[in-house]
């Protein structure tokens, strides 16, 4: 990962250590040719979604995933947010109670953080590799 060769506190460098601390590949999801708008958008937000992880503080737990949806939601209005959101929720309910919480805390904590952050999806991510990780998020957020 050349990426975690960049200076601690990056970033680039922010994004390798997450990849590699996850066991995360970057080219997880199949490249789809790009025919139209649509496919574009969901091709990027795939692309980007890890990013966004680092910028907001939600760690790949389950609460972290349902607050990052719920931060996508409030961005987007990604089709599918709604749906993982209630599918942990769900999940939670029947498996596991004590995550209700931290759950419902990270939905309630990724719509306010999303209504009142900039736009993520049109940010050149990979323009920022060697932007300090804190001035991306007072950028951001």
């Amino acid at each position: 990962f050349e990426l975690q060769k960049l200076p601690e506190g990056t970033f680039g460098r922010a994004y390798a250590d997450h990849m590699i601390s996850n066991n995360l590949d970057p080219d997880f999801y199949e490249v789809v040719p790009i025919i139209d708008d649509e496919i574009f958008c969901m091709m990027r937000l795939r692309q980007s979604h890890d990013f966004w992880h680092i910028v907001t503080g939600f760690d790949t737990s389950v609460a972290g995933e349902v607050g990052l949806q719920s931060f996508y939601y409030t961005q987007t209005r990604a089709t599918i947010a709604p749906f993982v959101v209630g599918g942990a929720i769900l999940r939670a309910g029947f498996r596991n109670r004590e995550m209700l919480v931290p759950i419902f805390e990270n939905i309630s904590l990724g719509w306010v953080m999303g209504k009142n952050a900039k736009p993520f999806f049109p940010v050149d991510w990979e323009s920022h590799w060697l932007t300090p990780l804190e001035d991306l998020k007072k950028l951001l957020l």
